[in-house]
């Protein structure tokens, strides 16, 4: 799996855009792993769900998907921040959507899932899904992910550092718009018609 994780660090570090790093991780995954499809979720902040950022090999959905904490595998791996695995999906009740699953595939799949961890706490998911080989021992593949997991955890943090310049940037801007507004305000001086405004705020400028 080292190939494997020299491309998920290139695909994060190769974009600025965190989304789209996401996605080529899991297009890395897909050739490396032989995963079916994948997806990322991440805690959102508001309102306290997982929301899925990223998912390849899945139909396009209406909206924004969502869980709940604890629901679904998904949901039990945030929650707990353990890795799970599900050898078949069509015999897990947990597992949202198997009904769907078994009619769209006649073949088994075997569905892993990893948190993603931050500074010690949970802050999404990434999961995969392969298909079933009995006998299979799936140890390494959920090693690997729970270190493309925590590199995408890396990426997370530098996005948030950039989010928090990026915010005190503009606020420094509209800050330094008011003090020269005010330092160079135009209604005390003599001559106040449009076209001396005009002129004034050239000269602002």
């Amino acid at each position: 799996k080292l190939a494997m994780l020299v491309e998920v660090g290139q695909a994060l570090t190769g974009t600025l855009n965190l989304q789209a790093g996401l996605y080529d991780v899991l297009e890395v995954l897909q050739r490396r792993c032989d995963a079916l499809r994948g997806a990322v979720t991440l805690l959102e902040d508001d309102s306290g769900m997982l929301v899925v950022e990223a998912a390849l090999g899945y139909p396009r959905p209406a909206g924004r998907i969502r869980y709940r904490m604890g629901e679904g595998v998904t949901g039990m791996v945030a929650q707990s921040g353990a890795p799970a695995v599900v050898p078949r999906v069509s015999r897990e009740p947990r597992f949202l959507h198997r009904a769907a699953a078994r009619g769209q595939r006649e073949e088994e799949i075997t569905f892993i899932c990893v948190p993603i961890t931050l500074d010690g706490a949970t802050v999404g998911t990434l999961a995969i899904e392969e298909r079933y080989v009995p006998g299979r021992e799936a140890d390494r593949t959920v090693h690997a992910l729970r270190i493309a997991a925590g590199m995408i955890a890396q990426g997370l943090r530098i996005q948030r550092l950039v989010d928090i310049e990026r915010r005190k940037l503009v606020e420094e801007n509209t800050q330094l718009r008011q003090e020269l507004q005010e330092r160079y305000e135009f209604d005390h001086i003599i001559g106040n018609s449009g076209p001396m405004r005009r002129v004034y705020e050239q000269v602002s400028q």
